[in-house]
């Protein structure tokens, strides 16, 4: 069963990449072809069929035009209901997708903040793609899966229930505009914190000669669990 799965899958990104080189020039339809592989690798195939092979690529086209332009650093995030008129495709879901350094805790930082809205999430799409860029963060390449070149990104994408007023959305927006703010103080501080605890547990008898030793060893019994992969 999961091979037939996986030939369906195959054949369905074939499609979409033959859709893709028959709307961009060469160059850009490369790039879309190494992108597509990716994004779509980890996603069921249940999740896939519900859409037209050209709904799929005109998605991937207008990521790679999202995308398209990002400095070390800057997050590009967007909120906003697919429209025939406008992209070519629609869907019941209003879409979030957001680009930025590859770092821990992105996904989880975002479902929060969703469920927290009580936003249902119908679907995370979730790649760390390899790029490269000018020295003005223009795209101008994409790099296979198991390439070390370029740089590391994340890309994400979740489709949450529909919202359509515009206050909705700029709240989504906001909202998780602070959580990855947020996610990124605390990542940036996540090795110095860990060697600051990791020096306290190895210190603290020291700095606390008076203190009760069934306290001390709670104290240091806590530190010691916090390293162990509990920060």
């Amino acid at each position: 069963m999961n091979l037939d799965k996986d030939k369906q899958k195959a054949a369905l990104t074939e499609q979409v990449i033959a859709n893709l080189k028959k709307r961009l020039n060469a160059g850009k339809a490369e790039m879309a072809t190494l992108y597509v592989e990716q994004f779509f690798r980890r996603v069921p195939i249940e999740d896939l069929v519900s859409e037209a092979p050209q709904t799929l690529a005109s998605i991937v086209i207008s990521q790679l035009e999202f995308l398209n332009k990002r400095k070390p650093g800057e997050m590009l995030i967007r909120v906003f209901n697919p429209d025939v008129d406008d992209g070519g495709w629609e869907s019941r879901h209003t879409f979030i997708e957001v680009v930025n350094d590859d770092m821990p805790f992105l996904v989880d930082s975002a479902a929060l903040t969703l469920s927290e809205m009580d936003l249902g999430v119908h679907l995370i799409i979730h790649p760390v793609i390899r790029v490269g860029r000018d020295d003005k963060g223009r795209l101008t390449s994409i790099y296979s899966r198991k390439s070390t070149g370029g740089i590391s990104e994340s890309v994400m994408q979740f489709q949450v229930d529909r919202r359509t007023a515009a206050d909705d959305l700029v709240e989504i927006r906001t909202r998780l505009e602070i959580a990855f703010r947020d996610t990124r103080r605390a990542v940036a501080d996540w090795r110095k914190m860990e060697a600051s605890a990791a020096d306290a547990a190895q210190k603290l008898s020291e700095w606390a000669p008076r203190v009760d030793e069934d306290l001390l060893g709670e104290c240091q019994v806590f530190l010691n669990w916090l390293l162990d992969d509990y920060f």
